[in-house]
């Protein structure tokens, strides 16, 4: 890779007719990467923004301490996530949440460390049972 192409690959190009779209590189076969934020379902965060359901925040379904709705959250989300034809989400966020005043603290499951893991767990499951992975993944044409 030439110094600009490892560049173009570290950011995302967002303008009027993009949003959070990492650039090709068809010299190397590089495909482009459209990425979607999952904090609370489906969204670009971009000023372009794909048509998808909205989701309780994350923090609900730590709620429940029911990993069976966390992993329904996720195949909702998985869902969503092929139904816009991204290749990546962002998310879930299992970080431990230490203040409410954090301003990605909706994100994650609460501060209990087994429990964000056992609800991210499940989150991912469900996620990944939609045929989506939380890294890249070509998606168009399956």
């Amino acid at each position: 890779m030439t110094l600009d192409e490892k560049v173009s690959m570290t950011h995302t190009l967002s303008d009027s007719t993009h949003s959070r779209e990492v650039a090709a590189i068809p010299r190397l076969c590089v495909p482009q990467l459209l990425l979607n934020n999952g904090p609370a379902g489906v969204g670009s965060g971009g000023i372009v923004q794909r048509r998808r359901r909205r989701c309780p925040h994350r923090s609900s379904a730590a709620a429940s301490f029911d990993p069976s709705i966390a992993r329904a959250y996720g195949a909702v989300e998985g869902r969503e996530e092929r139904a816009t034809w991204a290749d990546t989400m962002e998310g879930p966020d299992v970080d431990i949440a230490r203040t409410p005043l954090n301003g990605r603290t909706f994100e994650a499951y609460g501060e209990d460390p087994y429990l964000a893991g056992q609800i991210g767990t499940a989150n991912v499951q469900g996620i990944q049972s939609q045929g989506v992975h939380r890294h890249a993944q070509a998606l168009r044409g399956e």
